[in-house]
């Protein structure tokens, strides 16, 4: 199959958050429908990656067809293989069934907040299906931040509840320190290798560890 399709999983969950506040003006269960054809469509997206992925075969695309420079890719690139398509899987289904329980308990919700609700748990359901699928540092920073503009929103959604304000807050202080760690990894890794695909590491410890005079692949020790 040609893997040019391999980010297509996230534009329905974006598209459905795009959608949901919209429509909400128009019917009250339109967000929930919305947000579970969204959610099936990135499903089945990922599905059809599924009989090569787990035939043992690794799918990969490097978006703009962007290829390697002087051997290290440079540009966004996704790939799937079993554990991170099984994650995106694993997003994609499970978070359309908490976002059918979650609308379907808050039934009491007024159609502008369903809306809104569902935009936000697209956003954030759609930042971890592409954290699943990406193979470079920088395109995971971006989708760890969309993933905790999301997570704020929907930790201060009921703002008259006490919590939800202090409970925001300390989401805040903490995403936005992780957010800085990843930042500074991510400068340190292209500072280091030129490249920022999350590949090369393990590539570069596997030749470190064939190479070094201090131990071999047969005899069982262990570099100093």
């Amino acid at each position: 199959m040609n893997p040019a399709p391999l980010p297509l999983p996230v534009v329905p969950p974006i598209a459905g958050a795009v959608l949901a506040p919209l429509l909400s003006r128009v019917s009250a269960r339109a967000p929930l429908v919305v947000s579970l054809l969204a959610l099936g469509g990135s499903s089945a997206l990922l599905l059809l990656f599924a009989p090569q992925v787990y035939g043992g075969q690794l799918i990969g695309h490097a978006l703009g067809h962007v290829g390697p420079v002087r051997g290290q890719q440079l540009g966004i690139t996704v790939t799937a293989e079993p554990f991170r398509l099984t994650h995106a899987l694993l997003t994609a289904m499970i978070g359309t069934l908490l976002l059918l329980y979650s609308l379907s308990d808050l039934g009491g919700l007024g159609a502008h907040e369903a809306g809104w609700y569902a935009c936000l748990a697209q956003l954030l359901l759609a930042a971890m299906i592409g954290t699943a699928l990406t193979a470079d540092l920088l395109n995971l920073f971006v989708w760890f931040e969309v993933a905790a503009l999301s997570s704020y929103g929907l930790t201060g959604f009921f703002l008259e509840r006490p919590w939800a304000l202090e409970a925001t807050f300390k989401m805040m202080v903490l995403t936005n320190l992780a957010g800085f760690l990843v930042f500074l990894a991510t400068a340190l890794r292209y500072s280091g290798h030129g490249a920022l695909s999350t590949r090369w590491p393990r590539t570069s410890v596997r030749r470190t560890w064939w190479r070094s005079p201090r131990c071999s692949p047969d005899s069982g020790s262990k570099p100093a």
